[in-house]
């Protein structure tokens, strides 16, 4: 019966994202400028030209990924090829950092503190070599991997979000993406996987004993100085749909290790997660909640 049930769902989530996958190739891909256009309605009309540098490398790698492993007819490789070619030729700035928007033409709008427009171009690059044997693609994602773990290695390269004189905080996010961007470069790179190993131990050993408290069944986004918790709003912020996410690519490197400990904790987090976030009243997950049941200072 539970074998049923599973086969049923995952026909439905390839059904929806096939649906998802049609939706963006025929409204999404730019065939004017190259890249994604990202502001988009329910009906597929643009509502906004700007284009957001993070949904260039998601797109590339979600249509690669989608070439890789459910269909290969060209129209997804060219779809991809059309987002590789944009990001490449204008999400680039000459310090090698990326920009967070530019405009529909390519020109740079806003650039930011933080390294996740690099960390979506990486798995784009890695999946897109994957899929068409672009060797440049691949140098790409290695290139921009190091200059990550350097500034992750060196935080202090980067301008600080608080004054770090009086707030010291780290945050879930940063381990965990850097999780994900590794194990996808692993499987594209698989050379130099005992490199990618290293650091995604060293990445999960950060999540699992920074953020993660059993004690609260929670996966925390924010800690302070030494892991501590910390009695503010933010400090109190559980992102349900952000913890699932990181305990999916927990399982992911679970499986791979064979590690049945790490697989524990990952079910633990997924379980905590929706005790936390599920919306009791009208089903779904609350976007953020306080730990302590305050008001949530997040408004989304």
């Amino acid at each position: 019966m539970e074998i049923e049930i599973l086969k049923k769902f995952k026909r439905l989530y390839y059904d929806e994202l096939g649906g998802c996958l049609e939706f963006w190739h025929r409204f999404g891909l730019d065939r004017k400028f190259g890249g994604y256009l990202t502001c988009l309605d329910r009906q597929g009309e643009v509502f906004g030209y700007d284009k957001s540098v993070w949904f260039q490398g998601r797109g590339l790698y979600t249509f690669s990924k989608y070439f890789n492993d459910f269909d290969k007819s060209e129209k997804w490789l060219n779809a991809a090829r059309i987002g590789y070619d944009f990001l490449i030729k204008n999400c680039f700035d000459t310090d090698g950092r990326m920009f967070f928007i530019v405009t529909r033409d390519g020109k740079p709008v806003q650039k930011r503190r933080y390294f996740f427009s690099e960390t979506f171009a990486i798995v784009g690059c890695a999946e897109y070599y994957k899929a068409c044997g672009d060797v440049q693609a691949l140098e790409t994602a290695r290139e921009v991997f190091d200059k990550l773990i350097y500034l992750y290695q060196n935080p202090d390269v980067l301008p600080p979000k608080y004054n770090p004189d009086v707030v010291k905080t780290k945050s879930l996010a940063v381990p965990m993406i850097l999780t994900t961007t590794a194990q996808t470069l692993r499987e594209a790179d698989p050379a130099n996987a005992d490199k990618y190993n290293a650091y995604i131990s060293s990445f999960i050993n950060e999540i699992t004993s920074s953020f993660l408290k059993p004690d609260r069944k929670a996966l925390f986004e924010t800690v302070g100085e030494n892991d501590a918790s910390q009695d503010t709003p933010a400090g109190r912020t559980i992102n349900p749909g952000h913890s699932i996410e990181a305990s999916w690519f927990l399982m992911k490197e679970a499986m791979v290790r064979n590690d049945q400990i790490l697989l524990q904790k990952s079910l633990h987090i997924l379980d905590w997660s929706f005790e936390i976030g599920w919306d009791r009243e009208y089903g779904g997950l609350l976007y953020f909640v306080d730990i302590d049941g305050n008001p949530s200072e997040k408004l989304e």
